[in-house]
């Protein structure tokens, strides 16, 4: 295999790990990637695409609940990709 050819996987699989990472921190360890590296073809380009999903472990499904949980999954995003606790990042 080329180096051309495995620059994009490995790209893509450094983001796919920063982003489990994320999703690990607000809904556990029920997180998987239901697709790696799958290619979409659009008009103009072709592009990779990899699938992260995870399911909270609470069990409560009230909109409130839902709604706070997204708040929770955006604020432990960001910055995205960062590996240390958010209270070392303000710190900085």
């Amino acid at each position: 295999m080329s180096r051309a050819l495995t620059w994009p996987t490995a790209e893509n699989l450094m983001i796919v790990d920063l982003i489990t990472h994320d999703l690990h921190r607000v809904v556990g360890e029920n997180v998987a990637v239901k697709k790696f590296c799958g290619v979409e073809e659009y008009e103009t380009v072709w592009q990779l695409v990899s699938v992260i999903e995870g399911t909270p472990a609470r069990t409560a499904h009230s909109p409130e609940v839902e709604w706070g949980l997204g708040w929770d999954l955006l604020g432990n995003s960001l910055p995205p990709g960062e590996y240390l606790p958010r209270s070392s990042l303000t710190r900085r």
